[in-house]
């Protein structure tokens, strides 16, 4: 054989022959020249503990997941039973309650004064769900100090006080009940409801024909 240096010169060697036996392991004499067959497949013995404790953990799983979400589910329908149907705006039920206190033509009963008395509540009603704040259980002077430009301009806020003190002149200090005074009560609760309600957003003009 040759070996090549470092210098690119090639430098040749010999070795002398080594020799060596090959030795079957297969000591029979009579099958040592014969191709051996392949073994069969070797049958395992079948542990059942091996598969048996993981299909039961999956088993469990699969229970406590169907239990949790029936529970959870069940949960959300009872939920939505109990919120029952969306709330009615607040200025949709003044309309309704004024719509439906006009029909009962009071006046013409004898019921002047109770005009007054229901013409006050659905307006302080109206006030607490449109603005949040407390209406029915304060005094007009006490609501006057609690309502103040926060909540709405001083135009509007006048006149609902005005409308109040209207109610309360009948209500506590025994005013006569007049049917001219509650026909202006009246009209002057819906203006004033019809101009604070949530007003619904415009479409522009030039967007209306996309």
């Amino acid at each position: 054989y040759e070996i090549v240096g470092a210098d690119g010169q090639g430098r040749a060697y010999a070795t002398a022959p080594t020799p060596f036996e090959i030795v079957s392991v297969r000591t029979d004499p009579n099958t040592a020249d014969q191709p051996i067959n392949i073994r069969p497949p070797v049958e395992l013995p079948l542990d059942l503990k091996r598969y048996l404790l993981p299909a039961l953990a999956l088993l469990a799983a699969v229970i406590v997941g169907a239990l949790l979400w029936r529970k959870l589910s069940a949960r959300r329908r009872m939920m939505t039973e109990e919120q029952g149907p969306p709330a009615v705006p607040p200025h949709l039920e003044a309309f309704e309650s004024l719509a439906s206190l006009k029909r009962q033509e009071m006046f013409s009963q004898g019921h002047g004064r109770r005009f007054f008395f229901l013409l006050s509540d659905i307006m302080r009603k109206y006030v607490e769900g449109r603005y949040g704040a407390p209406a029915l259980e304060r005094t007009t002077d006490e609501f006057e100090r609690e309502f103040d430009l926060r909540f709405e301009r001083k135009e509007k806020r006048d006149q609902l006080i005005d409308l109040m003190r209207t109610c309360d002149m009948v209500k506590f200090a025994n005013k006569e009940a007049l049917r001219e005074d509650g026909d202006q009560a009246f009209d002057t609760a819906w203006a004033w409801v019809e101009s604070t309600r949530p007003k619904e957003p415009t479409i522009p003009e030039e967007d209306k024909g996309k």
